[in-house]
């Protein structure tokens, strides 16, 4: 049976591996802590944090026999802390601030006695290197449309909104001034002028900051005229001067959204 190695990192994601549980983020940002707490079944840990360039790992152990419950060690930017020593097992908390812009850091739980490891791998974000693509328009009515995009950027995980910029910007609706935000792929303009022609472009933001516009998408705001007429039309009299007269909407035409009167 497996010894159980956990690491517990803040926002991460679920991993079930030959017995071995531990959570691991994908992404952080630069300036902000990384968190780890590494528990083994054994006397000892060593924890191991590797940069993903030319500089030595660093090397950390916790021991029962020669550490104390709330010991810590710094060695640069990584402080391990003696957290805890109950039921047989024995915790250690990593923490250290995430400096380097588009690096990988690979931080590594050792279970002292089998030799049992676990890696957690974190990217650390820059600014977003890609920009959205396949813009896409779409008129939903006379004064509004849906717009929509795609980002396949290495950076994906780390995006947190976009922000959509129109120009001429609307006078009000949803992108009053010219400029909106969304976490979703798509958003929909309102309150747009009819007729008009506007330029849309996107860019994805994480909290490394903000990256370039996509190449703008030019759209008119037009709609064609109803192609279909009402159907179905019946009068009834209702006295001696008037009549109502009555009508049926269109039931699947695709312009019926569009009809304003």
């Amino acid at each position: 049976m497996f010894k159980l190695v956990t690491i517990l990192c803040a926002l991460g994601i679920f991993y079930k591996i030959e017995g071995l549980l531990f959570t691991c983020s994908n992404s952080s940002c630069p300036g902000k802590e990384v968190n780890y707490i590494c528990t083994v079944t054994s006397a000892a840990l060593l924890l191991k944090v590797d940069p993903d360039d030319d500089s030595d790992p660093v090397m950390f152990t916790v021991s029962k026999s020669f550490n104390s419950k709330g010991d810590s060690e710094t060695k640069g930017n990584f402080t391990v802390t003696f957290t805890d020593d109950s039921n047989g097992d024995i915790t250690a908390e990593i923490k250290f601030t995430a400096i380097e812009s588009l690096h990988e850091w690979i931080v590594t739980c050792i279970d002292g006695g089998s030799g049992k490891a676990e890696n957690c791998t974190i990217h650390i974000a820059n600014a977003p290197s890609n920009v959205p693509t396949f813009i896409k328009t779409s008129v939903i009515d006379c004064h509004s449309m849906n717009v929509s995009w795609v980002y396949d950027g290495k950076d994906k995980m780390s995006v947190e909104k976009y922000m959509i910029d129109v120009e001429p910007p609307p006078e009000d609706g949803s992108c009053k001034g010219g400029t909106c935000n969304t976490t979703n792929d798509f958003y929909i303009l309102t309150e747009l002028k009819y007729n008009v022609s506007y330029s849309i472009g996107v860019k994805a933001i994480n909290c490394a900051g903000n990256g370039n516009y996509s190449n703008k998408e030019i759209k008119v705001l037009s709609v064609d005229p109803p192609s279909n007429v009402p159907i179905i039309m019946t009068s009834s009299v209702i006295n001696c001067h008037s009549m109502n007269v009555s009508w049926l909407h269109y039931e699947s035409n695709a312009d019926e959204i569009s009809v304003e009167k």
